[in-house]
């Protein structure tokens, strides 16, 4: 915490400090994707990408639950 009565350049490089620190940096702020779970992020929330995802995935549930509701099982 910035002492009290600070003036506002010491407030704002603390206030600086604490947000990069929360938010994990530059590097967060716009750097590159470097872990799987990241890639897939940014995969599954694409406007295009993520849409032709979900209705894939939402086919195949559809396809396979009618399918295995045709089944003879008894």
């Amino acid at each position: 915490m910035p002492p009290p009565g600070a003036g506002d350049e010491a407030l704002d490089a603390w206030t600086e400090r604490v947000v990069l620190s929360s938010v994990g940096g530059a590097h967060a702020l716009g750097g590159a994707a470097d872990t799987l779970r990241d890639r897939l992020d940014i995969t599954f929330t694409h406007p295009v990408a993520g849409l032709l995802i979900f209705f894939g995935v939402m086919a195949v549930l559809f396809w396979t639950l009618f399918a295995l509701a045709t089944c003879r099982w008894i």
